[in-house]
């Protein structure tokens, strides 16, 4: 039994009193002399929107002692039911994301409206609420240099690389303040976004990095005869004279005399100089040149009569032969080491015939040499020896030979040779 709000003994004493009437907790009535159960659903406090009306548990000590269930639209206000908001009650059925709006007190008339980037009724009994792609709808605001991307209920926007501003502004970036972006000897471009590396005059981009053109290399230069192509490296190649040659491309001629032999020329002994086998590069007669520099040498044996030979009979040429042309082309002579014809001897001293002593004491004329008959008395074995004999004590060339010929003239002999070679 609910317990009075006023202790039972103290009732009593208040009802001998007089008193007629009492608060009892809920749940409870006082029916004249004691709070008893009460059904307080009996008398409808819940008024007509009801859809219930439950009596509370006995002893609850909550008032009062029922619970209204109140119709779509109603709600109760802890006694009974009255026009309620549906929003604020939890009445409606949007979903978590949409607003809830209830503008009048009729039953049902709220509204779900989704969130900006969202499309639907916003009621979970019906389209709920989506996100909208605004980058794939075309509803961003991004700008043309930016990337869009997509969030719930909303969108971001991003600068391209190259670019620099907030997403919906954009400004290009021009990287060629950068010093050195594109390396030594190169150009830099700016683009939209971006830039673009060149190569100043005279360079290529390769592997990216400006490297030298060497146009000699290549072959996009050609040069003429007796020039030579030069690479400059980050300038144009040209055209130079080539070494032993001086003047401009185009206009080279020889150097003579540089010891260089070169196109026009057949030598160069580093002169140009006459008689010495090469006047003025060029190799004069009789002489042959090789080498550079060049050294020249006569060409005695060669079976021609230059100008500075006395004879040449080319392979038949030779110092030992009695009568021959020597190896030097000249003719023979008293004193060259030969007997040649008309000589008894010749001691191969280098004098002259006057010079050669005969046997006996007797002296050879100076203006016809000739031999002493005298000297025949030698025999003519001496005769034969030639070029190494001396007779007796004389010291002097030997006799004439088994002739037994008196003062023969050999120098005219020599005379008439000379004649016959010539």
């Amino acid at each position: 039994m609910r317990h009075l709000l006023v202790l039972g003994s103290l009732l009593g004493s208040l009802a001998f009193a007089g008193v007629v009437s009492a608060q009892c907790a809920g749940g409870y009535t006082w029916n004249g002399s004691e709070c008893v159960p009460a059904n307080e659903c009996a008398s409808n406090p819940c008024g007509p929107h009801a859809t219930e009306c439950t009596e509370r548990p006995l002893g609850s000590w909550v008032y009062p002692g029922y619970d209204c269930a109140c119709m779509l639209g109603y709600g109760s206000d802890g006694f009974t039911c009255v026009v309620a908001n549906e929003c604020t009650r939890n009445m409606d059925d949007c979903v978590a994301l949409a607003r809830c709006d209830d503008p009048s007190t009729a039953p049902g008339d709220f509204t779900c409206t989704c969130p900006p980037g969202y499309v639907g009724n916003g009621r979970s009994s019906g389209s709920r609420c989506t996100d909208v792609d605004e980058c794939a709808s075309g509803g961003a605001i991004c700008n043309t240099n930016a990337v869009c991307t997509n969030t719930l209920g909303s969108y971001t926007c991003a600068c391209n690389a190259g670019w620099t501003g907030n997403g919906v502004t954009c400004t290009d970036v021009d990287e060629c303040t950068t010093a050195g972006l594109c390396g030594e000897s190169s150009t830099c471009t700016n683009t939209d976004g971006s830039y673009a590396c060149g190569c100043v005059e005279h360079y290529r981009r390769v592997d990216d990095v400006c490297v030298d053109v060497d146009e000699c290399d290549e072959g996009t230069l050609t040069c003429g005869a007796n020039e030579t192509c030069t690479n400059a490296v980050g300038a144009a190649a040209f055209c130079a004279c080539a070494e032993g040659f001086s003047g401009s491309a185009g206009a080279c001629t020889p150097v003579c005399g540089d010891g260089l032999v070169v196109e026009g020329e057949t030598c160069d002994d580093g002169d140009t100089e006459a008689s010495d086998g090469c006047d003025a590069c060029a190799v004069e007669e009789g002489w042959a040149c090789t080498g550079e520099p060049s050294v020249c040498v006569l060409t005695c044996g060669d079976g021609t009569v230059d100008p500075s030979e006395e004879c040449d009979e080319g392979e038949e040429n030779s110092d030992t032969a009695s009568d021959a042309c020597r190896t030097d082309c000249r003719l023979a002579f008293c004193g060259d080491g030969v007997v040649d014809s008309g000589e008894s001897c010749d001691r191969g001293d280098g004098s002259s015939c006057t010079t050669c002593p005969t046997d006996g004491g007797m002296e050879v004329d100076a203006s016809m040499p000739r031999v002493d008959a005298g000297a025949a008395d030698a025999g003519a074995g001496d005769a034969a020896e030639g070029d190494a004999g001396r007779s007796g004590g004389g010291g002097g060339c030997s006799a004439a030979g088994a002739s037994g010929l008196g003062l023969v003239p050999w120098c005219l002999a020599m005379l008439v040779r000379r004649r016959r070679r010539a």
